[in-house]
């Protein structure tokens, strides 16, 4: 069964529904016929995802003429990896063609799998795997730009700039940033410089590839300038620093966090947004800090986790908070019992009941028989 996104103008006040209308997760939220009586209605829904069954001639249309969305968060995130690690280095080498293009694609793209499942994408910035760093981190900087994006209500343009300026943002020290990641030494006084250059250098190659988008560039600039002024390569302070360059410097940092590198493990989702809760108002942006970890979670897609009848487990759905309604528990799945065993099919756990509390995060060695990635039909 396939589904595609409604548009909320599509739905009208006072007009019975021509469709039945399901959530993200597939859950039906109003049935056809329904009777909608209020943009307020409407936007508790929208909050969940607004989604409707393919009707049969649909499915005969060209794919650009539906919003279908058939590929597994995985694999677009699989797809923009791939596509970045031949367009970056052309745009530092200056032999890209239609890099606007290409990077607003991708940026599209993205928002639409957000749109359609968020938490299987976060699950991909933690799980993840392939490709060097220099892709990798851009674009799960990039993923958590829209996820606060979004949480923030900037409107699409705004989000897909963000977007674009994560994805670009480190051309200016691309091959080093390679380097960087499996070094063990202390920086070079060559590599500081071209460290402290690399914003600017990213901007000027940005502006040879044709990129006139002035919040892409800016956010591109400033990405490590830091709110108490010691930030590079203008020691803004604060309020100097646009919004965007404050949402890829946090992302950027997060991500960077829970990435593991040659010189030091990767931090838990959990210790990563204590890490950065500590910062808020001095390096970080107290107000955007607050929202990364309210969209995150303290147990997000992707992370282990320990039971409290013993077994591992990994989250795949977020917890939901709502206003003035009890908080729903993640959704987990075990792939490990209390004594250790493998279990041959991974068992979904309901974390609202006292035997399959989360009892804390963790970071196992998982056996090569155990692929977490199984759970989400990769």
């Amino acid at each position: 069964m396939e589904f595609v996104r409604i548009d909320p103008e599509d739905i009208i006040i006072g007009q019975a529904l021509p469709w039945s209308v399901y959530c993200a997760e597939r859950a039906m939220l109003m049935q056809k016929g329904t009777m909608i009586s209020s943009k307020q209605q409407i936007g508790v829904f929208v909050e969940r995802g607004l989604f409707r069954q393919l009707k049969p001639e649909e499915a005969q249309l060209p794919e650009s003429n539906t919003k279908k969305i058939r590929m597994n968060p995985f694999a677009a995130k699989e797809s923009w990896s791939h596509k970045l690690a031949k367009l970056l280095p052309a745009i530092v080498a200056g032999s890209a063609q239609d890099v606007c293009q290409q990077i607003n694609c991708i940026a599209h793209n993205m928002q639409e799998v957000c749109d359609y499942d968020a938490d299987t994408l976060l699950a991909a910035v933690h799980l993840s795997r392939g490709y060097a760093y220099t892709v990798v981190h851009p674009v799960h900087t990039a993923i958590l730009c829209e996820l606060l994006g979004k949480r923030l209500e900037l409107s699409s343009c705004e989000r897909a700039s963000i977007i674009a300026a994560a994805l670009t943002m480190n051309l200016g020290m691309l091959e080093l940033q390679d380097v960087l990641f499996a070094q063990k030494t202390p920086l070079t006084d060559s590599q500081k410089k071209e460290i402290f250059l690399h914003p600017s250098g990213s901007v000027e190659l940005l502006k040879q590839a044709g990129v006139c988008d002035e919040l892409w560039l800016e956010a591109v600039e400033f990405h490590h300038e830091k709110v108490d002024g010691s930030g590079y390569p203008k020691r803004l302070l604060g309020a100097e620093i646009g919004q965007a360059a404050k949402i890829i410097a946090l992302a950027d940092m997060y991500s960077a966090l829970v990435t593991p590198r040659a010189h030091r493990t990767s931090l838990m989702p959990k210790e990563a947004l204590k890490s950065i809760f500590e910062k808020r108002g001095e390096i970080v942006d107290d107000n955007l800090a607050t929202q990364l970890i309210r969209e995150v979670g303290v147990f997000p897609p992707g992370a282990y986790v320990r039971l409290a009848n013993g077994d591992t487990a990994v989250v795949t759905k977020r917890a939901v908070v709502k206003k003035d309604r009890d908080s729903t528990a993640p959704i987990v799945y075990s792939l490990i019992s209390p004594r250790g065993g493998i279990y041959e099919f991974p068992h979904e756990r309901d974390c609202s009941q006292a035997l399959f509390k989360i009892t804390d995060i963790c970071n196992p060695e998982l056996p090569e028989s155990v692929d977490p990635l199984k759970i989400w039909d990769c």
